[in-house]
């Protein structure tokens, strides 16, 4: 027995053209080059970037003069939450400093992770400790500064990772040089900064690139090594571990924290095949709070999604995906996956000649914002005209469609939706527009159309149940309007 549905068929690889809609896109920059790092939105809805600028006076979007004369200043920017400037600020001294990460604290603050060579000075109060030490900097919602802190157990550090602690504190990932070996590091700060506790792990487990917190105060991390783990939330001490095993090698860069007590953690792996003459691929992998795998996704389209960078969770229990891919890594690439692991549907923008994800974080409305860096011009993205010059580059992401706010309509069948034939018929889903009456008809031959449903749209899809496609040997679908009578 075969059965169509006309309109949309849902395919092994789903591209949706109408998924991943851009309300706004911005290109952040100075005159000079500069880098993202991380990506957070505040409690009012502004968007808030974390990086680094090479540009020591103004221009563009830099208000704010670099402390060093030959080096990187971390550099954050506030957005509104229509992508309009509001203020940024530019931090550090002669040396190096760099934001890899940032996070909005429940009352409004901004907390900054990255590294700094610089001892105190105009730009940066905090000390130099080592060569290069991990810094924290707290931020008030209008850019001010209010403390900074700096860490290191040996001769350099750097922070990777930061999100907040299930009170007001938070949790800092990053890399400590020991004795000549770079170890993993995990750091507790408390509101102000303070350390509550640290701890190094194996150089094993290589750098934490990664780190997350659920509602019930679970942490998990995932390594540059790619392992993965889960620690005490008390003092840091590992409760499990795991090590990723793909292909040839594998690295992770991305952790979430789900709502049922497990992660996702992303980033790529080697692949081994001979045919695929040492390809990187992006990959997923979903463990429980006991370290126990639950699924695994490879990206291997080519060409698709070479290396998850972000992932967040979505509505449904399912997770967003976000790397870079495409044609020489242009372009980022955005993945919706089902809470078991199984693509949606997939979308790219391309971020310019060269170009690099920093991940994604959600809004409060529901969509997300996706940073990356690029350089050079792209079709996507305005203000690339500079063909040598690195930028910021933010997008905000509609909320996800519901399965009825589309026309002309569309009639899903597909494994991912749970469509299938059983004992009562066929089983489908009809998308549509909210409020709009939709007829739908079967046909054998596609000369004859019967209509066998009518339906209005609602808040979710329309299931649909045709029982005489139990006994036709192929049965087809479409959907139209009903037109209101005049």
């Amino acid at each position: 027995m075969g059965l169509c549905v006309s309109g949309l068929l849902l395919a092994e690889e789903p591209f949706d053209a109408q998924a991943a809609r851009k309300v706004w896109e911005r290109t952040v920059s100075s005159p000079g080059q500069d880098f993202a790092g991380g990506v957070t939105v505040l409690p009012s809805g502004d968007v808030v970037l974390a990086g680094g600028s090479y540009f020591h006076g103004t221009g563009d979007d830099k208000g704010s003069p670099n402390y060093g004369t030959d080096l990187y200043d971390g550099w954050i920017i506030a957005l509104d939450g229509e992508g309009r400037r509001k203020w940024d600020v530019a931090l550090g001294g002669d040396g190096l400093e760099q934001f890899s990460g940032i996070v909005a604290t429940r009352d409004g603050r901004l907390l900054a992770v990255g590294g700094s060579t610089s001892p105190s000075g105009p730009g940066k109060t905090a000390p130099r400790i080592g060569i290069a030490d991990l810094w924290v900097v707290a931020l008030a919602a209008d850019g001010r500064r209010l403390w900074e802190r700096s860490f290191n157990p040996g001769s350099r550090g750097f922070g990777r990772a930061i999100c907040l602690d299930s009170t007001t504190g938070c949790l800092v990932a990053g890399q400590a040089m020991i004795d000549g070996f770079l170890e993993g590091w995990l750091l507790h700060l408390d509101g102000q900064g303070h350390l509550l506790w640290e701890r190094l792990y194996d150089a094993v487990f290589g750098p934490m690139r990664a780190i997350a917190v659920n509602s019930e105060s679970h942490v998990f991390w995932t390594s540059e090594n790619f392992w993965v783990g889960r620690a005490n939330p008390t003092n840091g001490a590992l409760l499990w571990s795991q090590r990723v095993e793909k292909g040839a090698e594998a690295w992770g860069s991305a952790a979430l924290a789900t709502r049922d007590g497990g992660l996702v953690a992303g980033g790529e792996f080697q692949s081994p095949a001979s045919e695929d003459e040492g390809e990187r691929f992006g990959l997923l992998s979903k463990w429980d709070a006991a370290g126990r795998p639950v699924w695994e996704h490879e990206f291997r389209h080519p060409g698709r999604l070479r290396k998850v960078t972000g992932v967040a969770e979505c509505e449904d229990g399912g997770v967003l995906a976000v790397g870079h891919g495409g044609v020489r890594d242009r372009s980022t690439v955005i993945v919706r996956l089902t809470p078991e692991g199984q693509p949606l549907w997939w979308q790219s923008f391309q971020v310019g000649t060269e170009g690099w994800s920093h991940g994604c974080v959600r809004t409060p409305e529901g969509g997300w914002i996706i940073l990356s860096s690029g350089n050079g011009p792209s079709p996507d993205r305005q203000g690339s005209s500079r063909s040598t010059i690195w930028d910021m580059w933010a997008v905000k992401i509609a909320p996800e469609q519901t399965w009825v706010q589309r026309d002309p309509p569309e009639l899903l069948s597909s494994r991912f939706l749970g469509s299938h034939l059983d004992g009562g018929g066929f089983r489908f889903s009809l998308i549509g527009t909210k409020g709009q009456t939709y007829v739908t008809e079967r046909s054998t031959d596609f000369a004859r159309w019967d209509a066998f449903s009518t339906n209005t749209a609602t808040e979710t899809d329309i299931k649909l149940l045709d029982p005489a496609a139990r006994v036709h040997p192929q049965v087809h679908y479409r959907s139209r309007k009903v037109e209101p009578r005049q």
